[in-house]
């Protein structure tokens, strides 16, 4: 037993991870995660989508742009997020709100049947 669902178990109560979830009148449309990384002084931005009926309209451009002004106002120096490369609607996305390419990875899947 590796105890993986007991480190699932305690993501919520992570000091070092925050949870946002973007609403329209009250009704979800997106949300992203932020991992706090203290040694590197490094906010990283992963798991950020935006539902498809409300993608195009600018909903993502403003999450984005708040969480990245917020993180910053709180001290931390460098905000990176990940993406696939050939999700290029993401990529135009994060280019235009002033991120730029550092590294790109490999991806590998492991088949689970």
């Amino acid at each position: 037993d590796t105890g993986a669902q007991g480190a699932h178990d305690q993501g919520l109560a992570d000091p070092h991870r925050e949870y946002y979830l973007a609403d329209l009148a009250g009704v979800p449309i997106g949300g992203l995660n932020v991992s706090l990384i203290p040694d590197e002084s490094r906010a990283f931005i992963n798991a950020f989508g935006v539902l498809p009926e409300h993608q195009r309209r600018g909903y993502g451009r403003q999450m984005l742009t708040e969480i990245v002004d917020r993180v910053v106002a709180d001290g931390w120096e460098h905000v990176t997020l990940e993406v696939q490369t050939d999700n290029r609607k993401a990529l135009s996305l994060y280019q235009a709100c002033g991120f730029r390419e550092t590294t790109t990875y490999g991806f590998y899947q492991v088949d689970a049947s």
